[in-house]
């Protein structure tokens, strides 16, 4: 009886699809954000009035420096546009396949 040894390929990574997400401001400045990550928006511009992305990224606007859930004005996916300008502090950025529907906030507080 001959067994033949068959490997198996790992599983594939999940591709990394967040970003790039860009920030428009009241004063029409633009910040562009090119990966999955957190970052402190810039507070000299005013408001954020635009956030744009493709429909896969995921991304959560805090009223702080810092990314803490307590501080979480709104979640979305995909491109947003606010009637006033949202004072956020900073964003975070995430991969489509980790990013909470249960979690988003339609709108902003």
């Amino acid at each position: 009886m001959a067994a033949a040894i068959v490997q198996t390929a790992p599983p594939p990574v999940p591709r990394r699809t967040g970003g790039p997400v860009t920030v428009h401001y009241e004063s029409g400045h633009r910040q562009t954000i090119g990966m999955v990550t957190a970052r402190r928006l810039r507070c000299d511009q005013g408001g954020v009035v635009a956030v744009d992305t493709d429909a896969g990224t995921g991304y959560s606007l805090y009223a702080g420096p810092s990314c803490h859930p307590a501080l979480v004005l709104c979640s979305e996916r995909g491109r947003i546009e606010f009637d006033i300008p949202v004072r956020a502090g900073s964003i975070r950025i995430e991969d489509s396949a980790s990013h909470s529907a249960a979690r988003i906030r339609h709108g902003c507080v």
